[in-house]
């Protein structure tokens, strides 16, 4: 029996239940209460304990509980806006002196003092709030393990780390390759076939890893597997005796279609029947598994598939040899599962144990084991002296939402408070057992209703179990109708510690109510599936996948219809009309979240989805590490095209086909991933992705979808998270490596990763039913609330369950599987059951219900609650079905229509989601200021060779010469440099290697190696590795200029890829192509408009050689096939034909600038040595002097009349 709490007389000790129902309070209760232990006792606020779930919760009590006393404040001198009842008579009764040091806490002292005494006792404590003891449960367990270090062991340096998911990736594979590299053939198989992988087998453990104490059953010992195997092999191999002679009979049986054995596909058809003969005749050894459809050799089977019609099916001695196979095999399966579960769990939980401490790193439930393991010691000296010494320094314990606790932490103040209590303590167990939902993370709703079953033995226990029983939130008919609901059922929550007690409406949302169209409204409303029925007529379940756009398509136009009208001022709340933002759609998932968001767009109503998903799940996630994973590896063309399709970039099919055909543009793609390539490896990883944002457009993409806002927040807040990632995982292929691992270990219950929310203003919300509780909408909407659970959906390995006295079990194969699968089956009908309390609970006025022949209903917690314990539910008609919730309402108006496919309605223009979208800009934007580049200036003119967009001008892609002879295209490339692939990839290779090689102190296999590296890389044949190696030892032996060698430079004396970006004012096309044509150039003039900016590009190689300072370009243009393709008249024919000429003078200004800055009294004769175009095909000592190098060193007149025309737009 539960009495009502009142907070002025709830006693301020010993062990106090405080069950507090949605709606009515709790965490203003908590402040309350908080107040009164303020006045009550002497006790500051540091030894005032209240433990919680989560941070935000955290946050949120320590601000509800620093409001209250402000308040209390404020209306003790005089400044309240309002009465205050509770601190009138907290005051009245609790304004007392400090007791004397020998009196209990809780007595009263027997003098009162006067009000200035309580407002200063309140002002010191919320001075003090910072310091306060309101911590999560594992922010307690680490203060406490802290400040009694000594006792409790615990490590003074250990680092506190979030997900443990990495280092649990790393043991289970460290386990997989310990275990099953070299285990025999038939093992192996059965790995195989059971995991297949250590991600499956880490999966089939996560329900186990999840529990903090958990009875794994059975209990397989290494004798009893291996007994189990001798038995297999034993009987399997009588039937492979018998086999040869007796299978002959056994086939004319089951292909013999005038037998009643059915052959339809599925049974016994041949298409079945030939591959398990043919294997049958194959196996030898009795020990290997047993075929695919060996099961339709047995008796069981065989007798499953007997018809009516037809000859009889005659008897034969091996179904019974058969039967038997079968059942030993499934016995070694269970078994091994058994064993090798079991195994893991065990041997992985004690290495990832190891692995932390090796690393210095604690998790949050370390923490509670911690904890627990030293409180639970025998020995006097550390148990019951820490459990003193927590009490002593917290002497009241709120435990808010204790609903979600589990039996560690229930252990942890179990033994604090309850196992040896003392006098002058208290304990508070607060929560709400119906609106436990949180078994998916470890939350036990049992270890509450042990707790509640030991308050109900206590001698006066109605002293000790309390009830918050006025429900503020909802409005009274809601409040009504909700109680009938659940009341219709004696046991509507399954287990009578979980009783369902009607609640009292407090009036509060009563006082504005909800009207549409001048009328008030019913507070159950919604829609009434009519079934479908099979082709003999018979009511059937919808399919998910058509019911569930069905449903958000009729949920969208009701919204679309309130909104219509309260944009007439025809509904609304009070004196206000509705908008987006008073609508909230619970969900289960982000499967339905997403029809629930089609259907809203398509109404032209804009949404915001909050969920508990972690963002690593998100599609944006799998975007980002498919876009960075081109950005590493720039010349992996596959790569390159999975980014180019994937959301971030978006090109269609046929975007994606033309560019197999169009390598300028593909040239294009590869170049811009080139350039964040650098960015990241030069800056690191957050610039290059506020680059990539912008070089590859995702802002603006994304921001022009209903969506967009969604997305950017997802893919920021991967970001951060990647960057902080990045100080522990440096280098793209570990931080690559470990986004792979947080997408494929995703964790919901990491705050870090649980999805951000958006901003919501005006929006109606999409919020998953975990995420909302806690939460009040003034409209909810339950489309989907009378699904069941999927009879699809696979049996976990480890069921889990608990037993009968309640304690947490996992069946792994026991022979009471079927009743424990029973057990576990109600357990989780009881969770949706509270999910549906939780769900209907968040209603401030209105609830919207879809109901029907939904898919799974006869299973679900709606069915449960409507139809009792029928086993007949699916066969009811329509009408019996829909009978409980229009009887609900008997007598109100109505609130259900037969649900009819018809058009939705669409939102009125004032409140559509269009404003929520990025417009399109219309107006003109000055196009004379960019950053520009070579590449840019080149393709203005109308002769250029190639048309491209904008890329860094190293990357400009060398590509056959079109004055070269044509090659033959059926003969075989020559294995040589002329034969060397061409293209973009040849060419970004042959940079990369020369890039990263140390030219000077090189080894010729140092050269291969990181030839090898990189040729899988680039897409190009690993036999191709020696002839490179042979050809660069070649180029960098080959003089060059005043007798250069690029062997002979060192480290020291080199830049590579050196970027510049220099200011250009009003760069005339006309005033460049008069310099030009000063040089000679006899190309058609550069035609683009006046510019000012930037210019950027890239210098493949600066080097200083006898003090003066010279510019390198390499090219890997195939000029022909021979040396003397490769000479001077040619190499200069290529200059022109591909304006390496303007690139040549671009760079020259860069470095004239860049060695003006750098060299007190620079001058361009003395300091500057030449500019170098490496025509790496053609370089080799055994050619003929200059073979392969353009060499020259510009005219100092013409630099400077570039320099004059770059910098202020006159030459």
């Amino acid at each position: 029996m539960t009495r009502p709490l009142n907070p002025l007389t709830l006693p301020l000790d010993g062990l106090r239940l405080i069950e507090a129902s949605a709606g009515t309070g709790k965490t203003y209760t908590i402040a309350n209460l908080y107040l009164r232990l303020l006045l009550a006792t002497t006790h500051p606020v540091t030894e005032l304990l209240v433990v919680t779930f989560t941070n935000a919760a955290t946050e949120e009590l320590r601000e509800r509980i620093r409001a209250r006393i402000a308040a209390a404040i404020a209306h003790l001198d005089g400044r309240g806006d309002s009465a205050d009842d509770f601190v009138d008579a907290l005051v009245s009764q609790h304004d007392l002196p400090p007791p004397p040091p020998q009196a209990d806490l809780f007595d009263s002292p027997p003098t009162p003092l006067g009000p200035k005494a309580t407002i200063q006792r309140l002002r010191d404590a919320l001075t003090r709030m910072d310091e306060a003891a309101i911590f999560t449960i594992h922010g307690f367990c680490q203060r406490v393990l802290a400040d009694a270090a000594f006792e409790s062991g615990a490590w003074f340096d250990a680092e506190l780390m979030e997900n443990p998911g990495e280092l649990l990736i790393e043991v289970t594979q460290d386990f997989w390759r310990r275990h099953f590299y070299r285990a025999g053939p038939h093992l192996a198989a059965w790995v195989a076939s059971t995991w297949g992988s250590p991600d499956a087998l880490r999966k089939a453990l996560e329900d186990l890893q999840n529990q903090a104490r958990i009875t794994l059953v059975p209990t397989v010992s290494e004798t009893e597997l291996a007994d189990a195997e001798r038995v297999y092999r034993t009987v399997f191999a009588e039937l492979l005796a018998h086999w040869p002679d007796e299978s002959a009979s056994l086939a004319e049986i089951f292909y013999d279609t005038s037998l009643r054995l059915s052959n339809a596909v599925g049974n016994y058809h041949p298409d079945r029947l030939d591959p398990l003969f043919t294997a049958m005749h194959r196996i030898e050894d009795p020990a290997a598994p047993l075929p695919p459809d060996f099961d339709l050799l047995t008796r069981n089977r065989v007798e499953g598939a007997t018809g009516t019609r037809g000859k009889p099916v005659p008897d034969h001695p091996l179904y019974d040899l058969a039967q038997t196979v079968q059942d030993a095999a499934d016995r070694l399966d269970a078994h091994r599962r058994a064993y090798w579960l079991s195994r893991a769990y065990s041997e992985i939980g004690a290495a990832l144990k190891q692995r932390k401490i090796e690393l210095g790193l604690l998790g949050f439930d370390d923490l509670l084991s911690r904890l627990a393991d030293v409180l639970e010691d025998p020995d006097p000296e550390q148990g019951l002296a820490l459990a003193e010494r927590i009490r002593k320094r917290f002497p009241v314990a709120m435990i808010d939402e204790f609903q979600d606790t589990d039996p560690l932490q229930y252990a942890i103040f179990s033994r604090v408070y309850l196992d040896n209590a003392a006098a002058d303590t208290a304990l508070y167990l607060i929560g709400d057992p119906k609106q436990a939902i949180y078994a998916f993370r470890g939350a036990d709703v049992f270890t509450y209703m042990n707790a509640r079953n030991r308050v109900a033995h206590l001698p006066d226990a109605p002293q000790h179990h309390f009830t918050l029983d006025t429900n503020w939130r909802s409005s009274t008919a809601l409040i009504d109708a909700l109680n009938t609901l659940f009341l219709r059922h004696p046991q509507p929550f399954h287990y009578a510690q979980i009783p369902y007690e009607s609640v009292r409406a407090g009036g509060k949302a009563d006082k504005t109510p909800l009207h549409i169209d001048g009328q008030s409204v019913t507070p159950l409303a919604g829609w009434l599936l009519t079934s479908q029925t099979t082709k003999k007529g018979q009511p059937t379940e919808w399919a998910k996948k058509h019911v569930g756009p069905l449903l958000a398509r009729h949920c969208a136009s009701e919204i679309a219809r309130l909104l219509g009208l309260a944009a007439d001022e025809r509904a609304g709340i009070g004196e206000r009309a509705l908008t987006p933002a008073d609508f909230a759609v619970l969900v289960r998932n982000r499967f339905e979240a997403a029809d629930i968001a089609n259907a809203l767009e398509a109404a032209g109503i804009a949404s915001v989805y909050l969920s508990r998903d972690s963002v690593f799940e998100s599609n944006e996630a799998l975007a980002l590490h498919q876009v960075l994973s081109a950005v590493a590896q720039p010349w992996d063309r596959s790569a390159v095209r999975v980014a180019l399709g994937g959301e971030l970039i978006g090109l269609a099919g046929a975007a994606l086909i033309e560019l197999d055909n169009d390598e300028h543009r593909w040239e294009a793609h590869v170049e811009s991933l080139v350039e964040l390539h650098r960015h990241w490896r030069e800056r690191g990883f957050m610039p290059m992705f506020l680059r990539l944002l912008h070089r590859l457009g995702v802002t603006g993409r994304a921001l022009g979808r209903s969506d967009g806002e969604r997305r950017l927040t997802n893919l920021m807040q991967l970001a951060e998270l990647m960057q902080i990632a990045s100080a522990q995982h440096p280098g793209m292929t570990a931080l690559l490596d470990w986004l792979a691992e947080q997408r494929q270990a995703a964790d919901g219950r990491n705050e870090a990763q649980q999805l951000r929310l958006e901003s919501d203003a005006r929006r109606v919300r999409i919020v998953t039913v975990h995420k909302s509780k806690g939460l009040q909408y003034p409209l909810v909407f339950l489309p989907f609330i009378g699904y069941g659970p999927s009879s699809r959906r696979k049996e976990a390995q480890a069921l889990i369950y608990h037993d009968a006295d309640n304690m947490l079990c996992a069946d792994l194969g026991s022979a009471d599987r079927d009743a424990h699968r029973a057990i576990a089956r109600r357990e989780t009908l009881a969770e949706e059951t509270r999910l549906l309390y939780v769900a209907l609970t968040r209603a401030q006025y209105r609830c919207y219900l879809g109901w029907g022949r939904m898919p799974g209903f006869a299973g679900g917690a709606l069915a449960h609650l409507l139809l009792g314990e029928s086993d007949d539910a699916k066969s009811l008609s329509d009408d019996a079905l829909h009978a409980p919730l229009r009887d609900l309402m008997a007598g109100a108006m109505p609130l259900f229509e037969p649900l009819a496919d018809t058009p939705h309605r669409t939102i009125p223009r004032a409140e559509s989601s269009a404003d929520a979208r990025a417009r399109i800009f219309t107006g003109a934007i000055p196009d004379d200021w960019r950053v520009s580049s070579f590449t840019a200036l080149a393709e203005s003119s109308s002769t250029a060779p190639e048309a491209g967009s904008e890329r860094p001008d190293h990357d400009q892609t060398e590509r056959t010469d079109r004055t070269a002879p044509a090659a033959q295209e059926d003969s075989p490339p020559r294995p040589d440099r002329f034969g060397f692939p061409r293209g973009a990839h040849a060419g970004l290779l042959l940079h990369g290697v020369l890039e990263k090689l140390d030219f000077e102190r090189h080894e010729p296999a140092a050269l291969r190696t990181l030839i090898d590296q990189r040729l899988p890389l680039s897409g190009i044949s690993p036999e191709w590795s020696p002839v490179l190696a042979d050809w660069l030892e070649d180029v960098l032996a080959t003089r060059f200029g005043d007798g250069i060698r690029l062997a002979d430079l060192t480290r020291r004396k080199r830049l590579d890829e050196l970027e510049f970006h220099f200011p250009i004012a009003h760069l005339d096309a006309d005033d460049l192509n008069a310099i030009l044509n000063d040089m000679g150039d006899d190309n058609a003039p550069l035609a683009f408009p006046t510019r000012h900016g930037l210019m950027k590009g890239y210098i493949d190689l600066v080097f200083e050689h006898d003090g003066r300072f010279h510019l390198a370009d390499y090219k890997s243009n195939h000029l022909g096939n021979t040396a003397e393709d490769y000479r001077a008249e040619h190499l200069t024919q290529a200059m022109r034909t591909h304006r390496y000429d303007l690139q040549a003078m671009i760079y020259a200004v860069a470095l004239h600038r860049y060695l003006r800055r750098r060299i007190p009294d620079y001058r361009f004769d003395t300091h500057f040595g030449g500019v170098h175009y490496l025509f790496l095909r053609g370089m080799s000592a055994k050619h003929p002097a200059g073979t392969g190098v353009y060499s020259f060193k510009p005219d100092p007149q013409r630099i400077e009349r570039l320099d004059r025309l770059f910098a202020a737009g006159v030459a």
